[in-house]
């Protein structure tokens, strides 16, 4: 689990430790990346409050199962 104001910190700066909406942006933007469905979270986890954790053994699955990697 990495905290809101982790990540914010160490991508934004100091300055933007509280700047939620900065962190919402980029994270909807890289689960459209990675989510085979981006509404249903599977891979980035957010704990309310807190942070974002990723989902080690999903991720596994979903490259095992990649049509990229099955060729």
């Amino acid at each position: 689990m990495i905290t809101h104001e982790n990540l914010l910190e160490h991508v934004w700066g100091p300055a933007h430790r509280q700047d939620l909406d900065y962190l919402r942006v980029a994270v909807r933007a890289l689960r459209k990346k990675v989510e085979a469905d981006p509404a249903s979270c599977r891979l980035i986890i957010n704990k309310p409050g807190v942070g974002y954790r990723i989902a080690i053994e999903a991720r596994a699955r979903a490259l095992r199962s990649s049509p990229i990697l099955s060729t």
